[in-house]
């Protein structure tokens, strides 16, 4: 029987064995890279993560011009659709721009595995939209 050496560790029940493995290996100058989204760039999750704040933002901002329970169904003719404006339009102008620019960049960049990564960033939108629209 052979003696371990501290840095062996056993069984693949733990997720931190292959990280330690790899530190151990490398003298701990490079850490194994995340495959849950492989072939996707770093950036294009980045600005995904980015995107999910943006579309929980719109909803907080867009939530005072919501109708009271009590209130539904009435037509009012006071200032809450100016209230959702201004509101919303700050940060939907924001990332517009900035999705527009994503956008453009996976089209001449041709890295079609990020655009299945915006298009996941589009379903976040459309999920914001939808909750606020349910309120009004």
């Amino acid at each position: 029987m052979r003696p371990r050496r501290a840095f062996e560790l056993e069984g693949p029940k733990d997720w931190h064995v292959e990280l330690m493995r790899e530190l151990c290996r490398t003298g701990g100058n490079r850490l194994p890279t995340w495959k849950a989204f492989p072939g996707v760039q770093p950036g294009s999750l980045a600005l995904l993560a980015l995107n999910v704040i943006g579309s929980c933002v719109y909803v907080l901002r867009a939530s005072p011009s919501w109708a009271i329970a009590e209130e539904r169904g009435l037509h009012s003719t006071t200032g809450e659709p100016f209230v959702w404006f201004a509101g919303v339009l700050p940060v939907v102008a924001v990332f517009f721009v900035l999705n527009s620019a994503w956008g453009a960049l996976i089209l001449v960049r041709r890295h079609w595995l990020s655009g299945r990564v915006w298009l996941l960033a589009v379903v976040f939108w459309l999920v914001a939209v939808s909750v606020d629209f349910a309120h009004h």
